[in-house]
């Protein structure tokens, strides 16, 4: 058998496996964001990385140590195990091990990688991805792909192609790289409003299949509008997007924003009809549910949408449950930053809340694994 033929089994396997961990609870396949960015002094970054505030440097302060015990971090929230580096192949070990008892079935990871490299956290960040969570993530039978998040920030179509042309190859021979219908995922961040057009979209990922094979796409270009309706809104995908017949699914990063009205009867409604337009073009649909929202850190005009002890994400839950998308992604396994983590919390009363509410609602028995070394 050639290696072709043989990494070819290998994908339609892993993908078998996601499809039949659904099937068994009736439910879409459960992924989250995951930030691969956060570092200290004394792990392999050799300095803080995210903890602090872009927004508000001399506010959050992480070598302060507060009367508590605890850091002072740009978060409205505190890790359970403290502000971590994830250099550290326990620590992302832990996270693997955790996502996979709530049910999780993989992570798209935050992706920064320039050519030429602009910095040493951007170095930093992409040996994070190739050499601590691909390695890991073999070890523990989990997957991982990118989120593309360059597509937003970065104003450059140069950079966006040679991004998955030259990256997506030797990652997606990883067996630890997600691939959905036998194609590695690539997901890419954007706003309905940003500086790709559907031409250039349509060009771009005819020119990058040309170089790296089919890729299975996902898009976040979700637009909401005001309407006279009940709801107040309405969310779709624009005409002309869903004409480039190469992308395989819409979705968004995040509901609140477009919208921030968290409502269970809302969320459903705004959500059916998303699922509705994207399917009726032919396209797969990929949903996220948020436990709550406070950017306060980084943001000098703040949004915060209160948790309510879990309630606001099993709002996301029944609506999902009611959309029936092919894809449901959590927002965010671990963005301290802007307040949306599941990962466990210090700060809640159970620090493992929002993992046993996903475990529940995918329909497992949650088993805690013990803390990193």
């Amino acid at each position: 058998m050639s290696w072709f033929a043989a990494l070819f089994l290998v994908a339609l396997s892993t993908f078998a496996q996601l499809r039949a961990t659904a099937a068994e609870t009736n439910k879409p396949l459960l992924f989250a964001f995951y930030h691969p960015w956060y570092g200290t002094p004394g792990g392999s970054a050799k300095q803080w990385y995210k903890w602090d505030s872009f927004r508000f440097p001399d506010r959050y302060k992480p070598e302060r140590v507060l009367a508590n015990g605890r850091r002072e971090i740009a978060s409205m929230d505190y890790p359970l195990i403290g502000p971590y580096d994830q250099g550290d192949r326990e620590v992302v070990r832990w996270h693997f091990r955790l996502a996979k008892a709530a049910g999780i079935d993989g992570f798209l990871c935050s992706w920064w990688k320039f050519h030429p490299s602009r910095s040493p956290w951007d170095q930093w960040q992409t040996e994070l991805f190739e050499k601590v969570l691909l390695p890991v993530a073999q070890e523990e039978n989990f997957k991982v792909a990118v989120i593309d998040e360059c597509a937003h920030y970065v104003r450059s179509y140069d950079q966006l192609l040679w991004r998955i042309t030259n990256c997506l190859p030797p990652l997606s021979k990883h067996s630890a790289y997600l691939k959905i219908k036998t194609q590695p995922a690539w997901f890419i961040y954007q706003v309905w409003d940003d500086w790709l057009t559907p031409t250039q979209a349509q060009r771009y990922v005819t020119e990058a299949e040309a170089a790296v094979g089919d890729v299975f796409w996902i898009f976040d270009k979700l637009k909401a509008v005001g309407t006279s309706s009940d709801v107040g809104a309405k969310m779709f995908i624009q005409p002309e997007w869903l004409r480039i017949g190469r992308i395989d699914c819409f979705g968004t990063y995040s509901y609140f924003g477009h919208w921030r009205d968290v409502r269970k009867e809302n969320i459903a409604a705004l959500y059916s009809g998303f699922v509705q337009n994207v399917r009726d073009a032919g396209k797969q649909v990929a949903l996220p549910v948020s436990p709550g929202h406070d950017n306060t850190p980084v943001s000098a005009e703040p949004c915060a949408i209160p948790r309510n002890a879990g309630a606001t994400m099993k709002k996301f839950l029944r609506a999902v449950d009611s959309a029936k998308p092919e894809i449901v992604v959590v927002c965010s396994w671990n963005e301290w930053l802007e307040t949306t983590q599941v990962e466990p919390s210090a700060t809640w009363d159970d620090p493992y809340l929002y993992l046993k509410i996903l475990a529940e609602w995918r329909g497992k028995n949650w088993k805690q694994p013990p803390l990193p070394h």
